[in-house]
């Protein structure tokens, strides 16, 4: 049976994928497996499951207990953080600014280090804040709690694009 914790080498894995040996050749048995990846990628995105990937700043990974499938739950210490940023960078209009203000007071980034404009810029047009799945061209309302409202979400994205075509003020 191929499932994907095969071949993790851990304790999720408790069997060796069964991968047939005749009449696939090895380069064609990876070909087929990686198709029936992507296309259970795919179905879990269409149902607003996560398919995996590196957890967003503000959630948590933890399972489902009923399907035994990974879910994101907001995070406690950091969901508050991803509501300030969106409600500062509306209210003052600068990444750089609520960088600066963030790192000042010691808040920690998602890497541990100070904040940077371009991390800000990454959450301010990550869907997954409003509660959006995304996987490839496959958009859905994600299973996962929204950190922030979709009308505050689609401000901070507006102002983002507007000040991206804006030059760079004088000094």
């Amino acid at each position: 049976m191929i499932n994907h914790y095969s071949g993790l080498g851990s304790e999720m894995d408790p069997q060796p994928a069964q991968l047939p040996a005749h009449p696939l050749m090895p380069g064609e048995a990876a070909r087929l497996l990686a198709r029936r990846m992507h296309a259970g990628r795919q179905a879990a995105a269409a149902r607003g499951n996560v398919t995996g990937g590196v957890v967003p700043y503000g959630y948590r990974r933890s399972f489902d207990p009923a399907t035994g499938r990974p879910v994101w739950r907001a995070d406690p210490e950091t969901a508050p953080v991803v509501r300030r940023i969106f409600r500062e960078y509306l209210r003052v209009r600068s990444l750089a600014k609520v960088a600066e203000a963030l790192s000042a007071e010691g808040i920690p980034s998602a890497n541990g280090r100070t904040w940077s404009r371009a991390a800000l810029a990454f959450i301010v047009k990550n869907e997954a804040y409003r509660g959006m799945v995304r996987y490839g061209s496959i958009r859905a309302r994600g299973a996962h709690p929204p950190l922030v409202a979709p009308i505050v979400f689609n401000r901070a994205r507006q102002l983002a694009r507007e000040n991206r075509r804006r030059p760079p003020a004088s000094k």
